[in-house]
């Protein structure tokens, strides 16, 4: 009985726990890090957040040829 109400309990308020989550590493990071390093690290993870996206939505070939025009050649 209790497995299932923590089960409804998650699902019911999935957008809260993440928030709550969120917020708390947010403040972790401020308080250790500052907010410029801070900053630093959610643009990362936004980054990654988009490229893993578009990874997932088999857009791989589309980031390495984006990828290819932003890096210069390799040169051996």
């Amino acid at each position: 009985m209790r497995d299932q109400f923590s089960s409804e309990n998650v699902d019911k308020h999935k957008g809260k726990i993440a928030g709550v989550v969120a917020g708390f590493i947010l403040g972790l990071l401020l308080v250790n890090y500052g907010i410029i390093k801070t900053l630093f690290i959610v643009v990362c993870m936004i980054i990654g957040i988009m490229l893993g996206r578009r990874w997932d939505n088999d857009e791989r070939n589309s980031i390495l040829e984006y990828l290819d025009k932003m890096l210069p050649p390799e040169h051996h």
